[in-house]
């Protein structure tokens, strides 16, 4: 007879804390590349679906967000896929989708949604600055209070 496993927990805690599991990665890359590649392209580039590896998202960029798309599909046609794969599948296909982002494969589709800067990205804190401030702190330094506010120091 079979051992029932109990059943995975999937919240953004647990997907975070996966995100640097290597086995998931590379066990999200052989599902992604039976299942997913048809659709978003061997690297994850986009193809009939869209681009994974930049920075622009349709239904969201957070591990919790790609789980529900994965898992329920789209309005756009995607498939749910949450009959079909078993959880740990689910859970793995987020590690290896979440690791494609920046890779820049050749052949990339246009971006496609919302645009999404990870926290503490170089591209977030450039977003942070006000226009027209001085951009002088290109070693990655948070600007102090007094350049926030605009204030003379």
């Amino acid at each position: 007879h079979e051992k029932t496993r109990p059943p995975i927990i999937v919240d953004d805690a647990m997907l975070t804390a996966s995100l640097t599991d290597s086995a998931l990665m590379a066990r999200g890359k052989e599902v992604f590349s039976s299942t997913c590649s048809s659709c978003h392209g061997s690297a994850a580039q986009g193809g009939i679906g869209p681009n994974l590896t930049d920075d622009f998202w349709l239904y969201g960029q957070k591990p919790l967000q790609i789980h529900t798309t994965i898992s329920k599909g789209t309005p756009k046609g995607m498939p749910p896929w949450d009959a079909v794969l078993q959880p740990e599948e689910l859970v793995a296909l987020v590690v290896y989708i979440s690791s494609t982002r920046g890779s820049n494969p050749e052949g990339a589709k246009e971006p496609q949604g919302d645009r999404y800067d990870p926290p503490g990205s170089e591209k977030e804190v450039e977003q942070e600055k006000t226009s027209g401030e001085d951009d002088s702190n290109e070693d990655g330094k948070q600007p102090s209070p007094s350049e926030e506010s605009g204030e003379p120091t």
